[in-house]
């Protein structure tokens, strides 16, 4: 038996005991669930959290490798009674120290660590793998793994406690629906035996009792109601019988007026007829008369057809669907195409519209007359157009109107067109003109600076030997020579310094000159090239007359260029100025929301005319030709200025007149906006430097990353060293002049003044120059990163007591004297050795690198001189194998070059440095150890020569 088929009183016990036990059970899973999922998220919460906290304690011992540290912080996971086994693993992926439960010999460890979070593995144990990091860097992966028998236990114990409650809330459930059905099913079973009695009577004058106020209730009132209307309709059904036999008596005399009706219907139609037989008439007339408008609508179709064919351009009409309804002649003849109907889709593909790059197909939403179908108007729209009518190709410039009729509604688009083919090939010849005409100015620019180089190479002999022989000549007392030796001298500088112009223009030229923007104070600048500039004003007998204050403030631009430029005006007006007043005024200003710089030197020299004024700032071009016969000079000095205050943002102005002198007016913004690939920032990252012990000897530290302070302090504190650490370049300089350490090590890459800049004002100051300089940077760029390890650098021409002092320097430590000359120039090769002869050096001399190293595997000098540009192996090859060799490395090289270092350059050389040391290029610790023996070997050798 079905629970369809039980009686009410079963069905309500039934359901109510159902009901019960099922909001029981869904509740009790429901808790269960929601329980055993908590407990499971507190568990993998909790080994997070014992996950972070072994993480951080094993950083330190992680950083310096300390197997044993590692392993007593895993072997702390033996109070976690659930800890079944934990790991760390290397970067490399390999194990590193490791704990296991003595219960849980037959835990497998994963072979290696797996991506960061937490997750159940199919023996059912809880695992967690965590990276471990430091500042970025990967110091190993973390591996945790627990057991689940708290997680079991639980749902065992909670699920026999729903157990107990299900059968308790089942016999409750069942006795008290027994009991509480009858209040239900007794005024249901009342009304079913009502039911009965009027069906089998017919009486509908019988009512049911109502009880009670609920639902069963409701439902009896609604069976009373209902029997009461039965009965009032009954009564009223034979009321309407006898209303029935009335209204069919009425009918009747309707139909008989409808009869008459009809009759006055057909009198009617005939009036209708009559009115339209008129209006068929006026129809004739209106027909006539538009046969007549559309013979005159053909005749303004064919003068307007006439003048389509008659016109150059190409006219096409196309309606709303994109047919073309109207092309004249000149349309099929540019486009070499026969045009019929065709979709909008299929334009592009049948006619080769492209875009303009040629290689595009027209979008047909895009084309123009589609767009004017559309309602929007386009102008001079170039198309290109290529098919087999037109294999070269052809464009044309298109141009689209929307037509619309006297209310303003579209119905159709109208496109003109003319063929540009001639002026596009113009076009593309100019373009080819200009890429010509660029190669050409860049294979100038390239041909100045090659050239340049070619000749400082004699050049440098020249200067050399005039240096040499004046002093050869003052110890013989010749003096009958010196003057002419002088002069010799004086025209090699000359030639130097035109040969650096000419360079500077050829750089500009290639785009390769760039800005170091700083920050300087301006009347500052401006007093050092005064105190500059001052032995020529004497020399010309004038006299340099200022006015400034120290209210100009700080400016931020390239100092070297605006003194360059400031330098350059000045001598022009000492050159073209005798026995007479020079002067320079300096401002401020604010001009359109921007401070400017403004510099005014003024003379009351030759002047110039308008003429000249005009082209006085052209490359190689003077006044006139009579200006630099009498007065020397290149032409390049103003073009060069010009250009460095246009890179600047700035420009050069000038007034002057014939014979009454001239004012240049210099102007520059007081912030240049500088590229971040051209400037050098001058901000300054600064760090508070320690007092230091007099115990221990000092090395100072210069790095913007404070965490690499705290490793270095550290670091040389176990060596016996005490660090001063400084924040920037700006910083380090001035502790370096106050502490005078033993050694320097200096980053690279700092904001504001970097590792280069530091490293050049360092040797540039006497009282620094000796102090070894360790570069340790965490640059990992291909260009900073190469380093070959020169020691030195000294430029050509060479000045006798710079290099004297390098060598000294670097042979200090050595007992022999002994210095080899790499140089394929022989007069440049001779003159140095003569040069170090004479100081008591032992020299050897080779013409290129192959040479040189046939030379080291007979004798080991102390210092090498070396050039950079040699046949066969050049300079940068020669170095790759002295610092690839045990027997040479240490060997100090000085490199001695005519040529101009770009930034490649000075990473491949180390200017200065004994090695450069890259922080991502290694362990930690074999990093640090670089560190410790660089010191150690910067601080023994002055002990060593000692």
């Amino acid at each position: 038996m079905t629970l369809r088929n039980l009686s009410i009183k079963r069905k309500l016990m039934v359901i109510t005991m159902a009901t019960s036990s099922l909001a029981l059970l869904v509740a009790s899973a429901g808790f269960l669930l929601y329980d055993l999922t908590a407990f499971r998220a507190r568990m993998s919460d909790d080994l997070v959290t014992q996950a972070e906290i072994l993480g951080t304690s094993s950083i330190g011992p992680l950083a310096f490798q300390d197997e044993r540290a590692v392993a007593d912080i895993l072997a702390a996971l033996r109070a976690k009674d659930d800890t079944v086994a934990a790991a760390i693993y290397a970067p490399d992926g390999k194990l590193f120290a490791a704990y296991r439960r003595q219960d849980a010999a037959g835990y497998v460890l994963p072979p290696g660590p797996e991506a960061d979070g937490v997750r159940v593995d199919h023996d059912e144990h809880l695992k967690v793998f965590q990276t471990i990091r430091l500042q970025g860097e990967l110091l190993g992966t973390l591996h945790i793994a627990s057991d689940m028998r708290q997680w079991h236990a639980r749902l065992t114990r909670y699920t026999g406690i729903v157990a107990v409650l299900m059968l308790g809330a089942a016999f409750v459930a069942f006795v008290l629906s027994s009991r509480l059905q009858t209040v239900i099913s007794e005024p249901i079973l009342a009304l079913e035996r009502t039911m009965r009695s009027v069906s089998t009577q017919k009486n509908f004058a019988v009512r049911a009792r109502k009880a009670n106020d609920d639902e069963v209730g409701a439902l009896i009132e609604g069976f009373n109601a209902m029997l009461a209307e039965i009965q009032q309709r009954d009564a009223a059904l034979q009321g309407a019988n006898e209303d029935l036999k009335t209204r069919t008596q009425e009918l009747e005399q309707e139909v008989g007026e409808r009869l008459r009706a009809q009759e006055e219907l057909k009198v009617l139609n005939a009036t209708l007829e009559q009115r339209v037989a008129e209006r068929s008439a006026a129809a004739e007339q209106r027909s006539l008369e538009l046969a007549r408008s559309q013979e005159a609508l053909e005749n303004q179709t064919r003068i307007l057809q006439s003048i389509l064919d008659s016109m150059s351009d190409g006219v096409i009409v196309a309606d709303e669907e994109g047919r073309f309804i109207l092309v004249n002649p000149a349309a099929e003849d540019i486009l070499r195409v026969r045009l019929a109907d065709a979709p909008m889709g299929e334009w592009a593909s049948r006619f080769g519209f492209f875009l303009p790059d040629m290689l595009t197909p027209y979008p047909t939403d895009a084309f123009p007359l589609v767009q004017a179908i559309r309602g929007q108007a386009v102008e001079a729209a170039d198309v290109y157009v290529s098919h087999a009518g037109a294999p070269d190709g052809i464009w044309i410039s298109l141009n689209a109107t929307p037509l619309k009729d006297e209310a303003g509604v579209l119905h159709n688009g109208v496109a003109v067109f003319r063929d540009i083919t001639v002026h596009k090939r113009a076009e593309e010849q100019l373009l080819k003109a200009k890429e010509a005409a660029e190669a050409a100015n860049r294979a100038k620019s390239q041909f100045l600076a090659n050239m340049s180089h070619e000749l400082r190479t004699p050049l440098n002999a020249i200067i050399g030997y005039s240096e040499m022989l004046q002093e050869q000549a003052e110890e013989l007392e010749q003096r009958e020579s010196i003057g002419d030796l002088q002069k010799i001298h004086a025209a090699g500088k000359h030639l130097q310094s035109l040969i650096d112009d000419i360079l500077d223009l050829s750089k500009i030229e290639a785009g390769k000159m760039e800005l170091f923007v700083e920050n300087f104070d301006v009347a500052g600048m401006i007093d050092d090239v005064v105190i500059t500039i001052q032995p020529l004003v004497e020399k010309s007998g004038n006299t340099l007359r200022t006015r400034y204050s120290d209210a100009l403030g700080v400016m931020r631009s390239d100092l070297t260029k605006v003194r360059q430029i400031l330098f350059n005006l000045l001598s022009n007006a000492c050159k073209f100025t005798r026995d007479a007043a020079v002067s320079l005024e300096a401002s401020r200003q604010l001009d359109g929301g921007r401070e400017w710089v403004q510099i005014s030197v003024s003379d009351t020299g030759i002047g110039m005319s308008e003429e000249q004024v005009e082209r006085l700032f052209q490359d190689f071009t003077q006044g006139d030709a009579s200006t630099t016969r009498k007065y020397g000079g290149t032409g390049l000095g103003l073009a060069i200025s010009r250009r460095f205050c246009e890179m600047m943002d700035g420009h050069i102005s000038v007034q002057s007149a014939l014979g009454k002198g001239s004012t240049f007016t210099l102007r520059i913004p007081a912030t240049t906006e500088a590229s971040a690939a051209g400037a050098a920032q001058s901000s300054r990252i600064t760090a508070p430097a320690r007092t230091l012990p007099s115990a221990r000897p000092p090395v100072l530290v210069i790095d913007d990353d404070p965490l690499v302070h705290d490793l270095m302090s550290r670091v040389l504190a176990k060596e016996g060293f005490d660090a001063v650490c400084a924040g920037s370049g700006p910083e380090g300089l001035a502790l370096a002049r106050s502490l005078r350490p033993i050694a320097i090590t200096l980053d690279v890459v700092m904001p504001g003044m970097d590792g280069w800049a530091v490293l050049t004002a360092l040797k540039a100051d006497p009282e620094l120059a000796e102090i070894p300089v360790v570069i340790v940077t965490m640059t990992d760029d291909r260009h900073m990163g190469y380093a070959l390890g020169a020691a030195d650098y000294v430029s050509k021409p060479v000045d006798p007591a710079r290099l004297a002092g390098v060598l000294r320097r670097h042979a200090s430590a050595r007992t022999a004297a002994s210095v080899l000359i790499v140089d394929d120039d022989e007069a440049t090769r001779e003159a140095t050795r003569r040069l170090l002869k004479r100081d008591g050096w032992n020299v050897d001399v080779a013409g290129n690198g192959r040479q040189a190293l046939d030379r080291l595997r007979v004798s080991h000098p102390s210092v090498i001189l070396l050039d950079l540009l040699m046949p066969e192996m050049d300079g940068f090859d020669f170095l790759g194998v002295v610092r690839g060799s045990d027997a040479w490395r240490r060997i100090p090289v000085v490199v001695v070059t005519a040529r101009d270092l770009d930034e490649e350059d000075r990473a491949r050389l180390n200017g200065s440095v004994t090695r450069v040391l890259r922080k991502s290029g290694c362990r930690r610790d074999e990093l640090l150890q670089e560190v410790r023996q660089h010191v150690r070997g910067c601080v023994s050798q002055p002990a060593a020569a000692g």
